[in-house]
């Protein structure tokens, strides 16, 4: 499906990933911080605008509560094109501000091949500074395409 701007990627990634939240049972708030960055996030990350601004934020951020309980955070940074090296440096730093748990970068487009053979020669190139994760996805037929994630071990959601 060709979408016109990221924005319009939006309620097709916030619709897959509830439903992979309520597959696994989690309890989990989803927040569109393209929009604005809710009173709630604001506690739980006060040096997130005055580091960042308002207007550069993450596309969505989802607070949740795995299995164990555990509070966990998943930032999701969304590129209508195919991905370049600096949407990867803007996701892992996303990652680093919120200390998030996962980060998941997702496109319309697949992964270039470049990118994956690079991150086997430098295993931090798709890690933040924290050590998490950074995965590329793709969004296609309105579904985030796990099995076409990358890395693909499924860990992005913890």
């Amino acid at each position: 499906m060709g979408y016109k701007n990221e924005v319009d990627m939006y309620p097709d990634i916030i619709n897959s990933i509830s439903e992979k939240m309520e597959f696994r049972e989690y309890k989990y708030k989803i927040f569109k911080t393209w929009q604005t960055f809710d009173d709630e996030l604001k506690v739980l990350y006060p040096n997130a605008i005055s580091i960042l601004n308002k207007n550069v934020l993450p596309d969505i951020t989802v607070i949740y509560k795995n299995s164990a309980n555990e509070q966990k955070c998943l930032i999701i940074e969304v590129k209508r094109d195919a991905l370049i090296v600096k949407d990867i440096a803007q996701a892992k730093m996303y990652g680093d501000i919120f200390n998030a748990d996962s980060v998941l970068l997702v496109s319309s487009k697949e992964i270039r091949k470049s990118f994956v053979e690079f991150s086997f020669i430098n295993e931090h190139f798709l890690k933040c500074s924290n050590g998490t994760q950074l995965y590329t996805c793709v969004l296609d037929n309105k579904q985030l395409q796990t099995q076409n994630c990358f890395p693909c071990d499924g860990g992005w959601i913890k």
